[in-house]
């Protein structure tokens, strides 16, 4: 990753919520399905490893990889120290296809 690269990944992952859902739904319409909001933050989880333009696309919208959770997460400005538990459990789970 480039240094621009890291910048813009930064400004990325300091975007609200309903921002990021935004550039999901029109940039990357497949990924739709494997969304999901935990708490303030966005999840993606895929049964099976998507393309490498679909993990091109969420690099570039600010995901990054979690192999503690299995799956993309997007922080949505709302940095934290890590969750002690399942944030799932905490927080509960709502697939990006329930949001209105």
């Amino acid at each position: 990753m480039t240094t621009e690269q890291k910048q813009n990944w930064k400004v990325q992952r300091e975007r609200p919520q309903a921002e990021i859902l935004m550039a999901i739904k029109t940039t990357l319409p497949a990924v739709w399905p494997a969304v999901a909001v935990v708490g303030k933050w966005i999840w993606v989880q895929f049964q099976k490893k998507p393309e490498a333009a679909i993990l091109e696309g969420l690099k570039a919208l600010g995901f990054s990889w979690s192999s503690r959770r299995g799956c993309w997460q997007h922080p949505c400005g709302n940095w934290s120290g890590g969750a002690k538990g399942d944030p799932r459990e905490r927080y509960g789970m709502v697939r990006a296809e329930e949001l209105k």
